[in-house]
């Protein structure tokens, strides 16, 4: 279908004047811009600022426009976020990719938001020291949008996450004003801490340029225990075992058969078929991690283990990327499945993650399933094959809403992290509002009061 001459006019007006702002040279030839649509929203132009200033005068120029603006990254979390109201300017942070400071006697880092994590970490580590956020898709995805979509992994359970590992921020506003919250120390905030605001807004408040982080000391020695179980119950068992004592491990990993295979047929290692497994890592000087290794091989033995087994290495390393990356090898298959994160409290974890993969089974979906078992969170991924088109649109959609449902018996929360958008129609991708919602749309007004950002994509439509 042609566009009408009128738009068409208003669509190169935006683009010259893009063009203008970031150079010509820094914007997507028009042929390539529908590898940027959101959920079926193709932008009218794409950017690649190189600087902070260059974004503050995008961002000016769309707010006087009355353009919307939707902030990329490397993008392995656009499918996040309910489908964008409107789209006409998209704005890739990937130039944007510089180490703006970094000391390594105060383990305290800055960069550009457009900076690939992975990049981050073969620096610092040339210090032995690393950034503990183990997103999936870590090697690739940048640290905007790692910290903007509150993403991240396994070792969660010791260090935190964004929120515990973002020390400040530079933002540029809609209004075209750079805001900097926080510093470059942990004790650093007097009056609110706006910079965490910007964890997980989606891009909603304003455009993230540049971060500072804490840095932790890479261990003298790392160890990873794998323990196969023939139930969810005796693999729960252990999980609980392990937060009870006194180890200190930096991951604890609870995954369904379907998660197992995964990582079995991904690294090669041998797990017992059809098992329930807990991988635990732990980090620490050599004395300590063999004590711990001893402790939990004794724990696993009491809670029914079948096997297990010790690595270290590559062969470890191996096993935790898989893991962290499930999301990247579910994005493999076809049909693509529907993804969903749950929030529950930590001692009902695997219990949720087990009714889910029940509920799976039950209406006839294949389920790969794994849980940050000591945080209380489930990822889960939900396909069926063969794919009945829009009769299976209708019943992915009726099972993510029998499965929110049967999350909150447990009292917790659902997200639907990735779907096709037809299904996005059809379900709330983030759930019901809750009582803060009012407070979250006031928010969304004092900083963005015209609704030029990512408009649509977040919690209640915001």
């Amino acid at each position: 279908m042609e566009r009408r001459p009128d738009v068409a006019n208003e669509d190169e007006s935006i683009r010259r004047r893009v063009c203008e702002l970031v150079g010509e040279e820094n914007v997507a030839p028009s042929s390539e811009v529908d590898a940027y649509a959101v959920d079926g929203k193709t932008p009218k132009v794409v950017a690649f600022p190189n600087n902070a200033d260059t974004v503050s005068s995008l961002l000016a120029f769309a707010n006087k426009a009355g353009l919307s603006v939707i902030p990329r990254g490397s993008g392995t979390k656009m499918a996040v976020g309910g489908i964008p109201k409107r789209l006409d300017v998209l704005v890739s942070l990937v130039n944007l990719n510089r180490i703006v400071e970094y000391e390594p006697a105060d383990l305290v880092v800055t960069a550009e938001a457009g900076l690939r994590l992975g990049e981050l970490q073969k620096t610092v580590a040339k210090n032995k020291q690393r950034l503990p956020l183990d997103p999936p898709y870590a090697d690739v995805a940048t640290l905007g949008g790692a910290v903007c979509s509150n993403s991240s992994g396994p070792m969660r359970y010791r260090f935190g996450s964004c929120r515990d590992l973002l020390l400040g921020v530079r933002v540029a506003l809609p209004s075209g004003a750079i805001m900097k919250s926080g510093g470059k120390v942990v004790k650093n905030v007097a009056g609110y801490d706006l910079k965490k605001l910007y964890i997980g807004s989606l891009g909603t408040l304003g455009v993230v340029t540049e971060l500072t982080f804490r840095l932790y000391p890479l261990p003298e020695s790392e160890k990873t225990f794998i323990a196969s179980f023939r139930d969810m119950k005796s693999a729960a068992d252990l999980a609980g075992r392990i937060l009870g004592s006194d180890l200190l491990p930096y991951a604890i990993e609870a995954l369904n058969p379907g998660a197992a295979r995964v990582v079995a047929d991904e690294t090669g290692v041998q797990l017992v078929e059809t098992s329930y497994v807990i991988v635990v890592g732990f980090g620490d000087v050599d004395e300590s991690v063999r004590k711990q290794l001893s402790t939990i091989e004794e724990l696993a033995k009491t809670s029914g283990a079948s096997d297990s087994i010790v690595l270290d290495g590559a062969h470890q390393e191996k096993v935790w990327n898989t893991i962290r990356n499930l999301a990247r090898s579910m994005d493999t298959r076809e049909p693509r499945p529907v993804a969903c994160k749950v929030n529950v409290p930590i001692s009902r974890g695997l219990e949720a993650l087990d009714a889910l993969e029940r509920l799976a089974a039950r209406r006839g979906y294949m389920c790969v399933a794994s849980s940050h078992a000591g945080n209380g969170l489930v990822h889960f991924y939900l396909w069926a094959e063969p794919v009945t088109h829009a009769a299976e649109v209708d019943d992915l959609a009726r099972v993510i809403t029998e499965a929110r449902d049967l999350t909150s018996q447990f009292d917790g929360t659902l997200i639907v992290e990735r779907c096709p958008p037809q299904i996005k129609d059809l379900v709330d991708v983030w759930g019901p509002t809750r009582t803060d919602f009012q407070l979250m749309r006031a928010i969304k007004s004092q900083f963005d009061p015209a609704g030029i950002l990512s408009p649509g994509r977040f919690v209640g439509g915001i």
